[in-house]
């Protein structure tokens, strides 16, 4: 989770980190919820950006694998 409304330190970056499927459910994303119940940790990460507004936007990255992988 990445919280794009907070800049703690100017042009540092965004206050980001991990939360486990529970604190995810909390959040009551059904978008969110969908892609964290479903993705392959092995191979994929979901990331969830939250916005002003109460907005927020996930997405779902995988790795692409190489032919023979």
């Amino acid at each position: 989770m990445v919280d794009t409304t907070s800049q703690p330190e100017l042009g540092r970056g965004n206050p980001y980190g991990y939360l486990p499927q529970t604190e995810i459910e909390k959040l009551r994303d059904d978008d969110a919820i969908r892609m964290v119940t479903q993705y392959d940790p092995n191979r994929e990460v979901v990331i969830v950006l939250l916005k002003s507004g109460e907005r927020t936007s996930t997405y779902r990255v995988q790795v692409k694998l190489r032919e023979g992988d």
